[in-house]
């Protein structure tokens, strides 16, 4: 079952959704027939995620206001020092705007990264990015 609004910190809080694609969907998009792509090319639902809307901002909290100091310092050092500081933040206005973003993840970045990233892309996805464990790519 793909997962809405789930809580991205039941397993401790994550910087990053490592080892996936993500891309922003605008509010006047359908993001229903990018789930629906995904799935009828072979992608499990359990390894999609989406949050939307103002619940999916809070639960994301791409700032880390609800996560104590040491998170809130991270997220002002990466805001001063990475190139994904602007993604965090067009994707808390995508959704506190109405809009979605979704998450794949994926086993075989070779083979998956791509593929996803276009199917996302092809149904008005933005801001489509591969997640590794230490590098980001922009699809």
């Amino acid at each position: 079952m793909i997962r809405l609004n789930p809580d991205p910190k039941t397993e401790g809080y994550a910087f990053m959704p490592k080892q996936s694609v993500t891309s922003r969907f605008p509010p006047d998009c359908d993001v229903q027939a990018a789930l629906q792509a995904l799935t009828h090319g072979g992608v499990h639902d359990e390894h999609i995620e989406v949050y939307t809307g103002t619940a999916g901002a809070d639960l994301l909290d791409t700032k880390g206001q609800l996560h104590g100091a040491w998170v809130r310092f991270v997220r002002a050092v990466q805001d001063r020092l990475t190139d994904e500081a602007p993604l965090f933040h067009r994707a808390d206005e995508t959704l506190r705007a109405g809009g979605s973003v979704v998450a794949v993840f994926i086993e075989n970045p070779e083979n998956d990264m791509r593929r996803t990233a276009d199917v996302l892309k092809a149904h008005g996805g933005s801001d489509t990015v591969y997640w590794g464990g230490l590098v980001t790519e922009y699809l």
